[in-house]
Formats: structure tokens, sequence, C-alpha cells
């Protein structure tokens, strides 16, 4: 899940923020405060989540990977 970082140029009310976006990005620049996740202050620490893997397991002499929790499932008939 890639992070992007914008900054908020001002709070038009308590649950929404006008934000500074990329010029080639073609969306409404006022954004509900459900949509913002909260991020490391360190700059250093940034990416550090979601560019770090967990380290492999090996069970069997087979490479296998713990999951941490499945966003979207469906079942497929055939």
């Amino acid at each position: 899940m890639p992070i992007c970082a914008f900054k908020v140029l001002e709070k038009k009310s308590p649950n929404t923020f006008k934000l500074e976006l990329s010029k080639n990005l073609k969306v409404h620049p006022i954004f509900h405060v459900l949509f913002f996740k909260p991020i490391a202050r360190d700059a250093s620490r940034l990416n550090q989540k979601y560019n770090s893997k967990p380290p492999p397991n090996f069970i069997d002499n087979k490479l296998e990977f713990e999951v941490e929790a499945m966003f979207k499932s469906r079942q497929l008939k055939g």
C-alpha cells in the first residue's frame, strides 16, 4: 500500500481539510478526516512499515510467510 504525504493547506471544517496535490492528480483537493491515517513523525520511518518485509519462515525446508490480514476475498466457482 503506497503512502502519499501531502501538505495541508487549510482546515475547511472540523472534519475536512484542503490538501496541496500534484498537478497530475485530477481529484478534488478537499478530503474528510476518515481518509487520513496517522504516520510516523520521523521521516526516516515513513515507509518502514510498508517497505520492510518480515523474515521468511522455513517449515519442512519450504519457504512460508505468515498472513496478517486479508483485505478482500471472494470464492470463485469452477
